[in-house]
This record gives C-alpha cells, structure tokens and sequence, in this order.
C-alpha cells in the first residue's frame, strides 16, 4: 500500500517536472514573439523581483504543476499566453475593486442610493386599484422617485416631485403593471436628479417638462381648431387640373 502511494507520488512529481519546463519553454517564446510593449505592460501589471525564487516557492510551484497546465491550456484557447491571462485577470480584480471603492464613496456621499425597491398602497378608491411607489434609500434619507397607478385594464407611470400630488409629472401609459414599473426603473434623467441636494435641478428639470406639456396642450388646440374650420363637404383641386384659376374649391354632396 505504502509503495503503491509512493510511486504514485513519485509519477506525479516526475510529470511535473516534464511539464513545466516544457511551459516555461513555450511561455518565453510566445511572450518574446509579442514585441518590447507587451512585455512592458506585463512588467506594469505584474511587477519585477531581483530575490531569486525562494526553494519554497518552487516546491510549491512544483506540487501544483496541473493548476499551471491548466491554466496554460485555457490561455491557449483564449490567444493569450499564460502570463498575459494572469495579468488580464489581475488588472480585472483591480478594477472590480476600484469599482466597489468609488460605489461606496458615492453611498457615503448620497451620489447614488444604497437600494431601490417599490411599495404599493390601496387607497379607498374605486377606480384606483392600488398605487405602486418607487423608493431610493439613501444613507440618511428615503425619497419617492416615481408611483404608477393602477386602474381597470391600464397602468399609468409618473414622476414625483414632492409632496404636492398636483405636480406629478405624468410618463406614459401601459396596459400591465410590469411595463410600467419597467419604464419608471429606467426613467435616469429623473433618478439622477432626485437625490439629496437637488432639489434646484429637480425643479429645473420639471419647469422644463411643465413648459412642454403646455407647448403641446397649446399645438393640440391649435389643430383642434384648424379641423374644426374645414368643411367636410368641401374638396379642393390641384392647380394641375385648372391651372388658370389657381385651383379650385368645389362642394360635394
């Protein structure tokens, strides 16, 4: 049994000692194929040693040989050398981190909320089946951004600017719950500016939107009225069939 354990190990330590060098062969070739930039960037990213490799480390290297290879292998398939894949992998950690770093620094500042969630009230309304709020929690404040309302067959998403329901601004309908909330969620321009102290831009942003409905209540009439003053019993000709007169207006019956 002894043995049996020990030409094992025996055959381990010897495949190793076969296959790692072989990689190392291969690792300076196609390094040394990329040109002087890449191996300047695996320099940056992965850092230079002058200590000699320590004997530990190269038992260590040694017992762990088929975690190289392995890793050798699915390099290969990516295009990429051992050591390249190593570096690609270290500077993605290195973003991941800086990335949860400046999250943090953005909760802690109030730049953007530590969660979002909905809460849904019914009111003793009959028409109203339930209203839907969409919540920003920030680190010392909770703030409405949105709300959809529900009634019989439609679904209705609207910004909230503050306690004052006749400032709502209305976003668009949609005939489920699902694409509504969908549209709110995505609503940035609005999430951008209902944060802690933005409350002028907040209220830039919906002077600006008021000015546009009105714009548009305005247009609406307009071509209201413009309908309105024709008469649907009149025809008018093209100047192509009587070119002298300018056109004509005929009465149909």
């Amino acid at each position: 049994m002894i043995d049996t354990i020990l030409n094992i190990a025996l055959g381990y330590l010897a495949l190793g000692t076969l296959v790692l060098p072989i990689i190392l062969v291969i690792e300076v070739v196609l390094v040394g194929l990329r040109g002087p930039e890449f191996r300047k960037w695996l320099k940056k990213v992965l850092g230079t040693s002058e200590d000699p490799l320590p004997i530990r480390k190269m038992i260590w290297t040694l017992l762990r040989w088929p975690t190289f290879a392995g890793t050798f292998i699915v390099a290969l398939f990516k295009g990429q050398t051992l050591l390249e894949f190593v570096a690609k992998s270290i500077e993605r950690q290195k973003k991941r981190a800086a990335e949860i770093k400046q999250h943090t620094l953005d909760i802690l500042e109030d730049r953007v909320p530590i969660s979002r969630d909905w809460s849904t009230h019914h009111p003793e309304v009959p028409e109203i089946l339930a209203i839907h709020f969409y919540r920003s929690h920030f680190t010392m404040e909770v703030i409405s951004t949105h709300l959809v309302v529900v009634v019989e067959g439609a679904a209705t998403c609207w910004r909230l600017v503050d306690d004052d329901p006749t400032r709502n601004l209305p976003l668009a309908h949609f005939t489920t719950l699902r694409e509504a909330k969908k549209h709110c969620e995505t609503d940035d321009v609005w999430l951008a500016v209902s944060r802690p102290g933005m409350k002028d831009a907040r209220e830039e942003l919906w002077a600006k939107e008021i000015e546009r409905f009105e714009e548009e209540i305005e247009l609406n009439k307009l071509a209201d009225e413009v309908i309105e003053e024709q008469d649907p019993n009149e025809v008018a000709l093209d100047d192509a069939y009587d070119p002298p007169a300018g056109g004509k207006v005929i009465k149909t019956d």
